[in-house]
């Protein structure tokens, strides 16, 4: 949590109205995000009527916001210093667009970067929607990022909401079809954030689902016309995208492996101190 605003309070433009919801936190973050709203004028702490699953969470605190523009930020992410200031100008640039999204870092619970200048695959500057769509579907994944990758037009966000877990590894990337079934898209080259894994994290859960919920996606698509594609298409699509599960998964188990690693050293670290000054 700390390292996430810490980012946001690093940000080159200073217009910003932070939210954030707390779900009955017990790990110490609700006091600690009270101490930090007395410091900043521009720090509201909100609290949900009763326990949310992620979706109604999401909604929840994206409802709460008064910008014109919005990012959702997850606790774990981090933002570059010019990751606002840069996506709003873009934005204000194209009122087409109703998000743009950027690439971002992959890195692990310490902080260790794995993967560099993630997503956008082939698309580059300013899309049609459903031209979108079609690409992403074609690379077989979520080329577009997780929220903290996006900064969205507050119109394009609201008529779109609730976000919608029915579907929880396409939780993300089906919010942003739905947008994009009325809305332009930016894609920036540049890499304006990281993305953390972690063992909590849904990211690192059961990616088997992840293709199955993916194809699934991509059945509603084409039900609604909104996708149009041949019987080998289709098989070819099927392929990639259980190929890519096997490869993320891969890279996650390592990522965790790598994370449970650092943990242990550093808890050696901590004990070896502690025993040398006692």
């Amino acid at each position: 949590m700390p390292e996430a605003l810490n980012s946001v309070y690093a940000q080159d433009y200073g217009d910003i109205e932070i939210v954030i919801s707390d779900d009955r936190s017990t790990d110490g973050s609700i006091e600690y995000l009270l101490k930090e709203a007395k410091l900043r004028n521009n720090l509201r702490v909100i609290h949900p009527p009763h326990p949310m699953k992620i979706d109604e969470h999401w909604t929840f605190v994206c409802e709460n916001s008064n910008g014109e523009y919005v990012k959702l930020l997850c606790s774990d992410d981090v933002l570059f210093p010019n990751a606002i200031s840069s996506q709003l100008r873009i934005l204000e640039q194209y009122p087409s667009a109703g998000m743009i999204s950027t690439k971002r870092n992959i890195i692990g619970a310490s902080g260790v970067t794995f993967l560099r200048n993630r997503g956008m695959g082939r698309l580059s500057g300013l899309h049609k929607g459903f031209f979108a769509i079609q690409e992403c579907v074609h690379a077989g994944t979520n080329i577009f990022g997780e929220p903290g990758s996006i900064l969205f037009r507050k119109s394009a966000l609201f008529e779109t909401l609730p976000w919608n877990a029915n579907q929880p590894y396409m939780l993300d990337i089906e919010f942003y079809i739905r947008v994009l079934k009325t809305w332009d898209i930016y894609c920036s080259n540049s890499t304006e954030g990281s993305f953390r894994v972690h063992s909590q994290s849904l990211t690192s859960q059961v990616h088997t689902k992840h293709a199955t919920q993916f194809m699934r996606l991509v059945s509603m698509l084409i039900s609604e016309g909104a996708l149009k594609i041949s019987v080998r298409q289709k098989i070819l699509l099927f392929i990639r995208v259980h190929m890519l599960t096997i490869l993320r998964s891969i890279v996650i188990t390592a990522i965790l492996i790598d994370n449970r690693f650092r943990s242990k050293i550093s808890h050696k670290a901590t004990n070896f101190y502690g025993n040398f000054t006692g």
